[in-house]
């Protein structure tokens, strides 16, 4: 488990990275797009039909991005295996994606596997945009 943590780190450090560069220029973002422009991109990422969530504007400057649903958690529990412990991925998926967006972005995990704070949701992440 721990080789495939780190590969999907690796993967992750460069997929959302190029994810967020295509939907800037697709979405027509540009720099400093803020908390509207990672709203917008949240919705657009590859896998958001498969996944519900919800994106709530917390703040002037704050949104909460929360995995009701999530294609990988099902799929694990389909198989009858232990829920994946994705927090240390998606700290580097959901960090560079948001940064990438706009580097103001600071993002803290608030729940995930194998840390779940929430059980309504499979995780939740806090984006602030700093000035």
């Amino acid at each position: 488990m721990d080789l495939a943590i780190e590969l999907d780190q690796e993967a992750w450090r460069k997929f959302t990275v190029i994810e967020a560069k295509r939907l800037i220029d697709f979405l027509e973002l540009g720099p400093h797009s803020g908390i509207s422009g990672l709203k917008k991109a949240l919705s657009f990422r590859l896998y958001a039909p498969l996944n519900e969530d919800e994106i709530v504007l917390e703040k002037e400057n704050v949104i909460l991005y929360r995995v009701k649903t999530c294609r990988v958690q099902a799929a694990r529990k389909r198989k009858g295996l232990p829920d994946f412990p994705c927090k240390s991925v998606g700290i580097i998926e959901y960090g560079l994606f948001a940064k990438t967006i706009d580097e103001r972005f600071t993002t803290e995990c608030l729940s995930c596997h194998p840390e779940i704070q929430d059980k309504n949701y499979h995780c939740i992440w806090q984006f602030t945009l700093n000035d």
